[in-house]
């Protein structure tokens, strides 16, 4: 008689790495892009200052992007710490899928702005922070053991 799926651990690092290096590979497409595509031209609208508004909210969604991939992923953990009967596997799999998400996510608003015409070099600034935060959030395996 079949008893049901046993509770098998399963390392999750090796997936994890293939989500973060596409991740990694997206963010190369995007600078391709971003050079490659001419982005709009909204300067010469009829909003004056549109580019530096937009500038300035995208750079303070990245930042709490940035810092917030960080808060997050370790609050999930240390929830599935104090949480009986949470697997860690799972919680580790959530925190760091997560933090690599919004870690993306900065760069995708670096080629939002880019693509809007924004004539600054803020792009490679957000592409570079982007990177940095997937370079940071990258899942490890002595991570996970130490859970």
């Amino acid at each position: 008689m079949n008893q049901g799926p046993k509770n098998i651990n399963v390392n999750p690092v090796p997936a994890l790495k293939i989500i973060w290096l596409a991740l990694c590979v997206c963010l190369v497409v995007y600078v391709a892009v971003g050079l490659l595509v001419p982005g709009a031209n909204f300067e010469d609208s009829d909003r004056p200052g549109f580019m530096e508004q937009v500038r300035l909210a995208l750079i303070i969604a990245a930042s709490a992007a940035f810092a917030g991939s960080f808060f997050v992923r370790k609050l999930l953990i240390e929830r599935a710490r104090s949480t009986l009967g949470t697997n860690v596997n799972t919680a580790y799999v959530g925190a760091v899928i997560v933090s690599l998400a919004m870690s993306e996510s900065i760069g995708i608003m670096g080629l939002v702005l880019k693509l809007l015409g924004d004539p600054s070099d803020a792009f490679y600034y957000f592409i570079s922070a982007s990177a940095f935060a997937l370079f940071l959030n990258r899942p490890q395996k002595h991570q996970l053991e130490e859970l």
